[in-house]
């Protein structure tokens, strides 16, 4: 049981890390839609 609960943990902590990482991923997409090109408008 106490494995149990340290593996909600674990995840709990494992998903609050990818946060920041996903927020740059975020912000470069929408600095590349900004300067991107499509039928010759932006």
């Amino acid at each position: 049981m106490m494995q149990m609960v340290q593996f909600q943990e674990e995840r709990l902590f494992g998903a609050a890390n990818m946060i920041k990482g996903l927020e740059y991923c975020v912000d470069s997409t929408i600095e590349y839609c900004k300067e991107r090109k499509t039928f010759g408008m932006r």
